[in-house]
C-alpha cells in the first residue's frame, strides 16, 4: 500500500512558510494555488503538481515547493552545535499520533520536539523552528547538494 502524494509532501502552509524564510525552491513538486479553478469562496484550494510539467507555464497564483520527507531530511542537520557548544543528533520516531522529530545531546535530553500527522510536516516544521530560531541558517541549506 502506498501513501497519496499529499502525504508524502509537506503541507502547503509549511511550504508557504519555508518560501517566505528564504528556502530555495528547488523541489520535485509544487503546491500551487490555482485561483481561476476554485470558487471565489474557496481560494486557500491547493493542487500538487509536479514542477517538470509543462501545466506551471504561466500559471496563476502562488507556487511553494513540495518538499518530500527525503528532500526535507536532507536539509535537516543530522547535528549541530548550539551557542554553548552542545551538538545536538537529531532522531526520528514514530508515536501513537503520528511523526515525532527531535534534537537530543548525548545525554539524551531534548532540545526541541514535535510531532505532526505526516513525517514530511513533522522534518518541515522543525526546519522551521531551526530557522526561526537562528539554529540553522538559510545560507546553510541553500547549499549545493554534494553527497
Amino acid at each position: 500500500m502506498s501513501l497519496p502524494l499529499e502525504k508524502q509532501v509537506c503541507s502547503p502552509d509549511r511550504a508557504k512558510r519555508l518560501k517566505e524564510l528564504g528556502v530555495k525552491q528547488e523541489s520535485l513538486f509544487v503546491w500551487s494555488a490555482w485561483s481561476d479553478h476554485a470558487p471565489a469562496e474557496h481560494t486557500d484550494c491547493h493542487e500538487l503538481h509536479w514542477e517538470v510539467t509543462p501545466k506551471h507555464e504561466g500559471s496563476l497564483g502562488e507556487r511553494y515547493s513540495a518538499f518530500t520527507v527525503a528532500e526535507l531530511g536532507e536539509m535537516l542537520p543530522k547535528s549541530f552545535r548550539d551557542e554553548q557548544r552542545i551538538k545536538w543528533f537529531v532522531a526520528f520516531h514514530w508515536s501513537p499520533v503520528g511523526a515525532r522529530v527531535s534534537y537530543e545531546n548525548a545525554d539524551e535530553i531534548e532540545l526541541h520536539a514535535l510531532v505532526e500527522a505526516t513525517e514530511a510536516d513533522a522534518r518541515a516544521k522543525m526546519l522551521i523552528y531551526l530557522i526561526e530560531n537562528n539554529l540553522l541558517k538559510v545560507e546553510q541549506i541553500n547549499q549545493p547538494y554534494s553527497p
